[in-house]
Formats: C-alpha cells, sequence, structure tokens
C-alpha cells in the first residue's frame, strides 16, 4: 500500500531566505523616495505660491543628481507670493536644473530662462520652512513639476513588481537549496491568495514602469 506524500515542513519566516525581504524593502525604499519626489512636485508639502523672476543666472552642477543629468543649470531670483497673501519673500531664490524643469525639453527650458528676459516671469512653485523634513532635498523652493511628479508616481507604482517579488519569495522560501522549483512553488507551496497578490502586484509594477517611461 502506496504511503501518502509528506506534507512540506513550513519553515518559520525568521528561518526562509533572505531575497524576499530584500525584495520587500527595495519597494518600501522606492515608495518613501519617489512618493516624496510626486507630492512635493505636485505641491503638497510646502506653501503654495507664485514665484515672479527679475533675472536668471547660470551656475554649474555635478553631471548627476537625484532629479536628473545637468551640466548647468538657471539660479533665479525675485518675489514669492503665497496663494493666501500671508507669506512674501522679496529675495526669493529658485534653482533650476533641467530635471526640475516643468517642461518636457529641460534643456531647452534652461536654456530659454539663461537666454531671454525673464522679468515677470511667474512659476507656480512652493516654499519649504527650514524645519521641513524634506528641506535638505528641496531647499527653501521648489517649482510645481506634474511632468516629474508622473515619473514619480510610475515609478512607485513600478516598485510594486519588488513587492509582489518579495511575496513570491518569502511565502514560497525560494530560491532554496533543496527546495521547490519556480513552477512547483507556484503550484503547489502558493496559496491562491498569494498567487492573486503576486500577479496583482506585478501587473500594476509592469503598467507603472511603462507608464514612467512615457512620461519621460
Amino acid at each position: 500500500m502506496t504511503s501518502p506524500p509528506k506534507a512540506r515542513q513550513k519553515t518559520p519566516i525568521g528561518q526562509r531566505n533572505g531575497l524576499g525581504f530584500v525584495f520587500i524593502m527595495v519597494f518600501v525604499g522606492m515608495a518613501l523616495v519617489y512618493g516624496f519626489q510626486a507630492l512635493s512636485s505636485w505641491g503638497h508639502f510646502g506653501t503654495h505660491g507664485t514665484f515672479t523672476a527679475q533675472k536668471c543666472e547660470q551656475t554649474r552642477s555635478h553631471t548627476s543628481s537625484s532629479r536628473g543629468p545637468s551640466s548647468f543649470r538657471a539660479t533665479c531670483t525675485g518675489t514669492f507670493r503665497s496663494d493666501d497673501r500671508s507669506y512674501t519673500d522679496d529675495t526669493a531664490q529658485v534653482t533650476i536644473g533641467t530635471g526640475d524643469a516643468p517642461s518636457k525639453d529641460g534643456d531647452a527650458y534652461v536654456a530659454r530662462l539663461l537666454s531671454s528676459d525673464v522679468s515677470n516671469l511667474e512659476l507656480a512653485a512652493q516654499h519649504f520652512d527650514s524645519d521641513f523634513v524634506g528641506h535638505v532635498i528641496t531647499g527653501d523652493y521648489e517649482l510645481d513639476n506634474t511632468k516629474r511628479a508622473a515619473q514619480s508616481a510610475g515609478m512607485v507604482s513600478g516598485g510594486t513588481i519588488f513587492l509582489g517579488a518579495g511575496i513570491f519569495c518569502l511565502v514560497a522560501d525560494w530560491p532554496r537549496r533543496g527546495g521547490p522549483k519556480v513552477k512547483e512553488a507556484w503550484n503547489d507551496v502558493l496559496g491562491a491568495p498569494s498567487r492573486v497578490a503576486v500577479i496583482v502586484f506585478t501587473s500594476i509594477g509592469v503598467v507603472g514602469f511603462i507608464a514612467s517611461a512615457i512620461a519621460m
């Protein structure tokens, strides 16, 4: 008489392959960084208002940054006035790089700022207090930038690919020496809820990365 197959013993979460935890932490990091960039670029953190430029001068910068490559920037001085008229700064200064420009062609936008008369040019912007947790990234002022916000939101969505991969690796305890192959892990180890979660998060991630690429 054939004996029934032995049930696979489940490995405690703390002893499972660490790759799943790594993938999940990558997702958390992307969600925090790109989520902040998206909300900041959409104007959800600072005091929203209008920056009226008076002049712009070229400033050099490093060849790469978190906001995209840029060999030069335009530093514009002028007046910032909040929408509710509660705050005014007549000596406001905004530095605009190619990644900060509210335009698909950041290089051309910055070049126009440097070569044209920008007197009374009005730009939607926001002011950040020095005690704001993200002040070290944003500085005192930042332009509203729906293009960069859309890119960052797409990257947050794209990061769910790592969340889906993390769930698969963690629940299936994969890869592990002597453990199940991918197909076996998918069909026999993962339950229906886990399979649905992996499919949903991976699909969202693919759509997010595509949307971010289109927004660039």
